[in-house]
């Protein structure tokens, strides 16, 4: 029986050889089926750095030319807003400005065919316009005066005249007038 015992165990080992050797197999193969699917999962990832970085770059440059693009529009917006300051500047001294071709636009519509203006004093922020100038007849005179007043000609500018004084030119045969008269408040501003 002692020599079945030593035929038994050299199967033994030899199947335990084979079990042992499947074993290491299988262990080598999961090991490079593991390396395998490592390898695959760091070039995917490399890939996918590559792609992420390429993306960066593109953003990057996009971003540059937004930046570039804001800068240059900074620069108009500036000149705007410099522009719209001048502007609302100039219309401000414009409206606060008296207009003297308002009054002498008044004076000559109103003005008679043979009444001569020889003057027009208009004093900065005064609404009293004093008018000199001759005439041949009083009746021209009356009716200048009548026109300064009428709504239709002078009178959109004056409100009230009066005659300061009149000389008799003997020389020139006319009379010398001069004329005091009130314009409208702000009259002289557009």
């Amino acid at each position: 029986m002692a020599e079945r015992r030593e035929i038994e165990l050299i199967p033994k080992e030899i199947e335990a050889a084979k079990s042992r050797d499947t074993l290491v197999r299988r262990i080598r193969l999961i090991s490079f089926l593991f390396f395998l699917a490592s390898l695959l999962v760091s070039g995917g990832i490399f890939a996918f750095s590559m792609n992420l970085s390429t993306k960066l770059a593109d953003l990057e440059e996009e971003s540059a030319r937004q930046i570039a693009q804001i800068s240059q529009f900074a620069g108009i917006e500036a000149k705007v807003l410099g522009l719209e300051d001048k502007s609302s500047a100039l219309t401000k001294i414009l409206t606060q400005r008296d207009y003297f071709s308002i009054a002498s636009a008044a004076v000559e519509t109103s003005r008679p065919v043979n009444l001569k203006v020889t003057g027009v004093t208009i004093q900065k922020d005064s609404v009293s316009i004093t008018i000199n100038g001759e005439t041949a007849s009083y009746v021209t005179l009356a009716a200048f005066l009548q026109n300064l007043v009428d709504e239709t000609k002078g009178g959109k500018l004056f409100t009230d005249v009066s005659l300061s004084s009149v000389n008799q030119n003997a020389s020139k045969g006319t009379a010398e007038f001069v004329i005091e008269a009130t314009t409208k408040k702000n009259g002289l501003k557009r």
